[in-house]
């Protein structure tokens, strides 16, 4: 439907008249056409009236409005399994089969429907090529994905081709039930069950400490090989060291073995588990299952010493041991007997308060050399803590308590906030902080300030003094007491300790680091599946700690057989970034470079690359699974070799929406070019007929 609105009617009346008006005057005082029929003057009057009106409409400028009714074919969606216990499972004679069913089905009811093809595997892409290559499968994410991303549009159905196998997120049924549209299930794959022996799992530490004992545990899972036995080998970079023989005793066999193991050298180590292959059997890629440990040196001790137990010593212990490389030690300080050299890190809580003898506590944190991180509260004394000299300058005020929240310092590049833990940071509860007048503080240093009853204050509440007079290293302080609130009030919000205890340990690390934040940074994954791409990034700061790209940096990886591969790190705005590819499985060591002017910067470390058998686990396709999926969906379920019916059933569903969309489209009439156009025929026409009846 059309229609046009004139925003100057006026204009478009005086125009029609002024149109008659030229035409008939024009062509009445014209005597020369006297001699033809009169049907000819009212023709060329008549064109002559078309063009000079249409120049006036034209002048007016009408919108000219269209309005179309579109009917849009409903959506359905092939949602293809493309991971590899498919063609693990079957041979090429049945993918080749499938596959041409399958093209068949999307030509068809590419008739009635809008057909979009999706593959999924542990992500989902559209119109990938179906290679069957994927080694993860989640089905449940896929599902959800397809329901969010054809929100409020006319989907009709999703076709979920699969095995029904899956080994990551939640359960496809549960997501099913949630799905907005049917689900058709077409089970791929095949539900006979093979005699099969593998490894199903294995359990670890992913951390272990050098020349001490560590447990493993094989899950083991057979099928149909009763009465057979079967040899469990334990290597560790290849190397033998343990085995075990366990008889089958059942036809579904289940069971746990385990191992106590010793650790190695440092470094990252590859643990793989072997169980020798049955006679006959098919599937031989699940009776081999690969994980990495980290065989580190010796633990950090850190020692928290105070005049009496308080919540927050609670609270530091807490964090800090969750982190395996820490081993935490508390000790009234009148009753501690050992040497502060021995640790890594020394905490003071609420000291030097009225009773220490602030010399002598001088005299052994000088003579540790350690990192000291001191938390001030009620029992802090002002004028002790002044004395020990920890090169952080205010002007003492016994007695006298605040409470203060906590403010991010924008200034602050000892080491990097994540935007979590500054909003977390931004809603926990006041520490009760004494009233000190601190003088010359060095923002930078700074991490948060004081602020006080909603007023951001220039006191710190949490500052570190790269280079103390205390004994020349680094010194932390949390300028108040109640961090137990902060960890309290996280889990009230969220369930989770995560940020609270991030801040903690970053503190403590900063504090035990030789030097301060980085210059030049080096980050990979520690542990990369070996279908996974193998990528760097790293960061290089000037002295002001602002980010910059313009050396070169380059990276040098080496195997443990000694092969050797050179890269150069891709430029970004303020870091780099650099993707080699996939790794085969192994022990992989890298070396990091870069100049900035006379400066030379140097990071190294490790990573491991570990064999993925995740989709040969287990290879039996889970049919009732996807009948259920279906059920739930309000679908329907069909074997692979019944496409023609799931064809049938779609094609003859009037069940699936059909929408009308209503276009409507405005245009100015001087764009529509057809005006200009009559414009020109009117006045050629007339000038034709004029020339050729006036020299009769």
């Amino acid at each position: 439907m059309t229609s046009i609105h004139i925003e100057k009617p006026l204009l478009i009346l005086i125009g029609l008249i002024i149109s008659a008006a030229v035409a008939f005057f024009y062509y009445y005082k014209d005597k020369k056409f006297y001699h033809i029929s009169r049907l000819w003057i009212y023709l060329m009057a008549t064109l002559r009236f078309v063009a000079i009106f249409l120049l006036f409409l034209l002048l007016a400028n009408p919108l000219i409005k269209s309005t179309l009714k579109i009917k849009q074919k409903p959506i359905i969606v092939l949602l293809q399994d493309n991971t590899r216990s498919i063609p693990l499972a079957t041979d090429s004679l049945y993918i080749t089969d499938y596959l041409r069913h399958l093209n068949s089905l999307i030509k068809n009811l590419k008739q009635k429907f809008d057909v979009r093809l999706f593959t999924f595997s542990d992500s989902l892409r559209q119109n990938h090529k179906i290679d069957f290559s994927g080694n993860y499968t989640n089905i449940s994410q896929a599902i959800y994905d397809i329901n969010q991303r054809f929100l409020n549009q006319n989907l009709g159905a999703i076709i979920l081709a699969s095995d029904g196998i899956y080994n990551q997120g939640f359960d496809p049924e549960f997501q099913a039930s949630q799905s907005q549209v049917p689900i058709f299930a077409l089970a791929l794959g095949d539900t006979t069950e093979y005699a099969d022996i593998k490894i199903n799992n294995l359990r670890t530490n992913s951390i272990v400490f050098l020349h001490e004992k560590f447990p493993l545990q094989a899950e083991i899972n057979a099928l149909h090989a009763a009465g057979k036995k079967a040899s469990i080998t334990v290597r560790l970079n290849g190397r033998l060291v343990a085995k075990k023989i366990i008889t089958i005793n059942k036809d579904y066999f289940r069971k746990k073995v385990n191992f106590i193991l010793r650790s190695p050298s440092p470094g990252k180590k590859l643990l793989t588990v072997s169980i020798s292959r049955l006679r006959n059997e098919r599937n031989t890629l699940n009776n081999t299952r690969t994980t990495v440990i980290e065989v580190i040196d010796s633990r950090q001790k850190i020692l928290i010493l105070s005049r009496f137990p308080h919540p927050d010593i609670a609270t530091l212990r807490r964090s800090l041991q969750a982190i395996p490389t820490y081993k935490i030690d508390f000790s009234l300080v009148n009753k501690f007997k050992g040497n502060l050299k021995d640790y890594a890190l020394i905490i003071l809580y609420q000291l030097p308060d009225s009773k220490t003898n602030t010399t002598a506590l001088k005299k052994q944190l000088q003579a540790s050399g350690k990192p000291v991180l001191i938390i001030l509260g009620s029992k802090t004394d002002p004028i002790k803590l002044q004395n020990l000299g920890t090169g952080l300058e205010f002007n003492p005020i016994v007695g006298s308590m605040d409470q203060a929240q906590a403010s991010v310092n924008k200034d602050f590049y000892v080491f990097l906030l994540d935007k979590g833990l500054q909003n977390t940071l931004n809603s926990l509860p006041p520490l009760i902080v004494p009233y000190l007048d601190y003088q010359n503080i060095d923002k930078q240093y700074v991490m948060l300030w004081q602020k006080v009853n909603g007023i951001i204050t220039n006191k710190p509440l949490i500052i570190f003094i790269p280079a103390s007079p205390l004994n020349n290293n680094k010194l932390g302080i949390i300028c108040g007491e109640g961090i137990w609130r902060w960890r309290i009030t996280e889990f009230r919000n969220t369930k989770s300790f995560y940020q609270t205890d991030k801040l903690i340990s970053q503190i403590v690390q900063f504090l035990m680091t030789n030097s301060r934040h980085k210059r030049f940074d080096v980050k990979v994954r520690p542990v990369i599946d070996q279908n996974q791409e193998v990528i760097f990034s790293a960061q290089l700061y000037d002295k002001t700690y602002a980010p910059i790209t313009e050396p070169d940096v380059k990276l040098t990886i080496s195997d443990s057989s000694g092969n050797i591969l050179n890269y150069v790190f891709e430029k970004s705005t303020d870091y780099y970034t650099l993707d080699i590819g996939k790794l085969r499985e192994g022990i992989y060591h890298y070396t990091a470079t870069c100049s900035l002017g006379k400066e030379n910067f140097i990071a190294t470390g490790s990573f491991a690359v570990r064999k993925v058998n995740m989709e040969a686990i287990d290879l039996r396709a889970n049919t009732q699974l996807l009948k259920k999926i279906a059920s739930q969906s309000g679908g329907q379920f069909f074997f692979a070799d019944q496409t023609k019916q799931l064809e049938t059933e779609l094609l003859n569903n009037n069940q699936l929406p059909k929408l009308i969309i209503t276009q409507t489209q405005t245009r100015q009439g001087i764009k529509y070019y057809i005006f200009l156009i009559l414009v020109l025929v009117s006045l050629t026409a007339e000038w034709v007929l004029r020339k050729y009846f006036g020299n009769l």
